[in-house]
């Protein structure tokens, strides 16, 4: 049956009625969204207000805090003696005469090198001063830097007799250290790493020297001295597997597989008996090194075969081809061939009473014995070049052999 007409009327009416709803809530959702967006957007105006504000606050907090410690610091300065105001300046201006120096560009790209001198309380350090004074090509290239531990007022005044040729600093904290009960014997050795800790600090960054050459106040140097480190600057620049030496070094994190080059003829010869191990190593030992006698111009050399994969080819190669012997055969000089000769060794008590029977130093640092490169201690006895040497297939140290 079709609609009639009053019911086709009411149909398209309710569909009409439809499409003006839908148009009018198609219209709310706009209205609505375009609210939302508004809203949105005065909250994101609301917070980059907020932001702005906060940013201001913050600079005069910052402004304000500034102030009142340029106050501070002005009513601190008003509260120093003339005499500690004069020592402040003096001590800035210091700093700056040294920076200069470490920036100083020298002919031909020639690196500039600080001499840092550790003392305490020997007057005899002006022997070594003296010493560095004569020998140093250039006052421009080798500053020295004298680090003064102790306080001891007539060291201080021999170091600063010497006016501008040198750099006179002072270690400030003299407080006592507290040391662990079992350690009490080395408090010595905890106050010398203290003065050195600060030392290296301000020399390498309040200073900004990229390069220290360490030496303490009991040497005698060899004229050859600045020479030698001239001429293997080079290597340490480009050989990362070296570095410098001492006992702390020699622990394994600190070491990290790394060794350093030193001269077999030593350029330095210690006269201080007396120190932190109380005259025991000079007496037994460093009373015998010898000093080198004869200028070696190291800058002329050709010292390449001193990187370390140059060298340990050369020098495994001339360790293991040697001669295997036994003390009794070496003290008794009757070996018939020429050349080096190899004593070996497996253990830690077998190194230690070898080295003992041929008066070498038999401790061990982290495993490392003195002297030792790859485990092999070299040196000669009456003329004849010797190794007291591991096995050829030596791994590494060992940190329990001590």
């Amino acid at each position: 049956m079709k609609p009639s007409y009053t019911q086709k009327l009411a149909l398209y009416s309710a569909t009409d009625g439809c499409l003006k709803e839908s148009r009018v809530e198609e219209h709310l959702n706009q209205l609505e969204t375009k609210l939302k967006e508004q809203f949105s957007d005065n909250d994101q105006l609301i917070k980059d207000i907020k932001l702005t504000i906060q940013e201001h606050q913050s600079a005069l907090k910052a402004a304000a805090n500034a102030e009142n410690n340029q106050s501070i610091n002005d009513n601190y300065e008003g509260e120093l003696s003339d005499e500690e105001k004069w020592k402040k300046e003096k001590e800035d201006e210091e700093v700056r005469q040294i920076r200069a120096l470490s920036e100083n560009k020298l002919p031909g790209g020639a690196p500039v090198i600080a001499v840092l001198v550790f003392a305490c309380n020997r007057v005899t350090v002006s022997r070594c001063l003296d010493q560095l004074i004569k020998n140093r090509p250039s006052q421009a290239q080798f500053p020295i830097i004298v680090s003064q531990d102790c306080a001891h007022k007539p060291t201080a005044e021999v170091i600063a007799s010497y006016g501008e040729q040198l750099f006179h600093i002072e270690q400030p904290d003299l407080s006592e250290i507290v040391i662990p009960p079992k350690e009490k014997k080395f408090k010595g050795y905890y106050k010398i790493s203290r003065h050195y800790g600060w030392a290296l600090n301000q020399t390498l960054f309040k200073y900004n020297f990229d390069t220290v050459i360490i030496v303490e106040d009991d040497l005698d140097l060899s004229t050859d001295f600045f020479e030698y480190f001239l001429g293997t600057y080079p290597l340490l620049q480009k050989d990362p597997t070296l570095c410098y030496w001492d006992d702390w070094i020699r622990q394994p994190e600190q070491r990290r597989n790394r060794a350093c080059i030193r001269p077999e003829l030593s350029r330095t010869r210690t006269f201080g008996k007396i120190g932190v191990s109380n005259g025991h190593f000079f007496e037994k030992h460093l009373k015998y090194i010898k000093l080198n006698e004869k200028f070696v111009p190291f800058t002329k050399l050709n010292l390449s075969y001193l990187l370390k994969d140059n060298y340990d080819v050369q020098f495994v190669k001339q360790v293991y081809e040697s001669p295997v012997i036994t003390y009794q055969e070496l003290k008794s000089g009757l070996i018939v061939h020429e050349g080096p000769v190899r004593i070996p060794y497996h253990t830690n008590d077998i190194y230690k009473r070898t080295s003992k029977m041929l008066g070498l130093m038999e401790d061990f640092r982290s495993g490392v014995p003195r002297t030792g490169y790859r485990g092999v201690v070299s040196f000669m006895y009456k003329g004849r070049r010797v190794y007291l040497a591991p096995n050829a297939n030596w791994k590494g140290y060992d940190p329990s052999w001590s």
